[in-house]
């Protein structure tokens, strides 16, 4: 619902959404087209957020396009997580989508550190 939702939000905003049912399916997704952007969640089916973060790390060495996971999960373990990660912001549900948006927009368009994002 979420996942369909913030689709529907982005490509009204003028961005190109492609969707993914699960981890697994993002990863295919991720490694037959480099995306602009990611947006993920850590809590997700087949493959964690964590888990895609890692292989997309590992499987796709320099990677230039930002990751914004948007989860409840805010334990210290997560938000540590998030800071040892590469080019990934961190937004805390409930989502705004407004917020997301602004965010999308500033790091594609390399205005925004995400050091910044990450409270």
């Amino acid at each position: 619902m979420a996942r369909r939702l913030v689709s529907k939000m982005l490509t009204k905003e003028g961005f190109e959404v492609e969707q993914a049912a699960n981890g697994e399916e993002a990863w295919e997704t991720i490694s037959r087209s480099r995306p602009d952007a990611l947006i993920t969640d850590i809590d997700m089916p087949r493959m964690t957020g964590e888990e895609l973060c890692k292989k997309i790390t590992e499987e796709i060495p320099g990677r230039l396009f930002p990751i914004v996971v948007v989860t409840s999960k805010t334990a210290l373990e997560h938000r540590t997580w998030a800071r040892e990660m590469e080019n990934v912001t961190f937004i805390e549900k409930p989502l705004s989508l407004r917020k997301l948006i602004w965010h999308i927009d500033k790091l594609m368009n390399g205005q925004l550190n995400v050091e910044e994002n990450l409270g």
